[in-house]
């Protein structure tokens, strides 16, 4: 089984898990998938996210820091890192066969 990513850290301290894996809401659901992920398992972010687009993959709206996000899109999660400021402490997000998804330091142009 694959181990479960560490959080992204952006760089005004916002912080959230992304997951990609079989026991995680992604696709593909595996853990070393032959083509990269298009969706990931956000979850409990830092602080409430700043994008209408994350908060709508929001499983329960009374408390956006206390949920999953399920199946988000690679483009949102990206959205919101950089709506934070990109990311502080590099991670990648990785799938099978060198594929895979990986998110950048700094703001995504």
């Amino acid at each position: 089984m694959k181990a479960h990513n560490p959080r992204i850290v952006c760089t005004d301290g916002f912080s959230i898990s992304v997951q990609a894996r079989d026991s995680s809401y992604c696709h593909p659901r595996c853990d070393y998938p032959d083509k990269p992920y298009t969706h990931v398992e956000c979850g409990f972010p830092s602080s409430k996210p700043l994008t209408q687009a994350l908060l709508d993959y929001a499983e329960r709206i009374a408390d956006y820091t206390e949920t999953v996000y399920a199946y988000v899109p690679i483009a949102v999660v990206q959205a919101e890192i950089d709506a934070h400021g990109g990311v502080a402490v590099s991670c990648l997000l990785v799938g099978g066969g060198g594929s895979g998804i990986s998110l950048e330091d700094g703001p995504h142009p």
